[in-house]
């Protein structure tokens, strides 16, 4: 259908399962939609896995960078990203318990679409 904003949003599921290698084929899957929100968008010095998907897509990036820890002794986050063929209007962000044991966040992004605010 036109004029429709496709969003959609996934778990990443940090470096759990077959990672990376179930990463690299995400962006193949997902070409259709307008903006995609993913939660557990794991980052290191040698891997990013929004980064290893926007390859296929080229879409912009927002991300908020939260839980910083090692896993399996790489200094890693569990980020909250948003890729969007559609700049947003307006990002703003939410940490809870900040660098704590609990740190969650949220990532707010408004994006206008046909006369419409998603």
């Amino acid at each position: 259908m036109k004029n429709k904003f496709k969003i959609a949003t996934f778990n990443l599921w940090k470096d759990c399962g077959e990672f990376p290698s179930r990463i690299e084929k995400i962006g193949d899957y997902l070409t259709k939609l307008d903006c995609i929100c993913f939660q557990e968008d794991y980052h290191s010095d040698s891997f990013n896995s929004s980064d290893t998907i926007n390859k296929t897509l080229n879409m912009q990036k927002y991300t908020l960078e939260i839980r910083k820890k090692n896993r399996d002794g790489i200094l890693s986050s569990s980020n909250l990203t948003i890729l969007s063929k559609i700049k947003p209007s307006k990002i703003d962000k939410l940490i809870f318990d900040k660098d704590g044991e609990d740190e969650r966040g949220a990532l707010i992004v408004e994006i206008e679409y046909n006369e419409k605010i998603y």
